[in-house]
């Protein structure tokens, strides 16, 4: 046996255990945005070490002794729960990595509704992910959420323009 035939039993192996594909719901986040709660980009080597720890996780219960602590303090009790189902389209990824909202810490939970209403959310005028992901990082040093921050910045600006031009607001603030 080579080592592709080897890589070929494991991925069809994954894929067989892994649940029937149902589509993303409110009880789960996706990796993606597990790793963008957690300042994990994209790309790059940081994104595909910490797959392979959301693997370990899927595969073990005992996992938290494997997982690197910045993973394991966002999960209740450091317990890491990961549930994999099948991927829609098979040939490109095999599975999907879902990590339920409940085992996440309760520190994380306006972050975390944020992110789920935002899924299904269409903005007429969106806003880039670098400065999103900027907004929430600033949102988790302040403790306050991204709209109180945007309403703030706002509303400074608003008093800024409005004074150089001496009006008062047309919006009755």
């Amino acid at each position: 046996m080579n080592e592709q035939e080897i890589i070929h039993i494991l991925k069809k192996q994954r894929v067989d255990h892994a649940r029937p594909w149902e589509a993303i719901s409110t009880e789960y986040l996706t990796a993606r945005e597990f790793f963008s709660l957690v300042g994990i980009e994209g790309r790059g080597r940081d994104y595909r070490q910490a797959l392979i720890y959301l693997e370990i996780a899927s595969k073990r219960d005992n996992s938290g002794n494997v997982m690197p602590d910045y993973l394991k303090k966002c999960f209740r009790n450091g317990v890491v729960r990961v549930h994999v189902f099948r991927s829609r389209n098979e040939r490109l990824v095999g599975v999907e990595y879902r990590i339920p909202v409940e085992s996440l810490d309760e520190s994380y939970g306006e972050r975390v509704k944020e992110l789920v209403s935002s899924r299904n959310s269409r903005v007429s005028d969106p806003i880039s992910r670098g400065t999103l992901r900027k907004l929430k990082r600033i949102s988790e040093i302040t403790h306050r959420s991204v709209e109180e921050i945007l309403n703030g910045w706002v509303n400074r600006e608003m008093d800024d323009v409005l004074g150089r031009s001496g009006r008062s607001s047309p919006f009755g603030e």
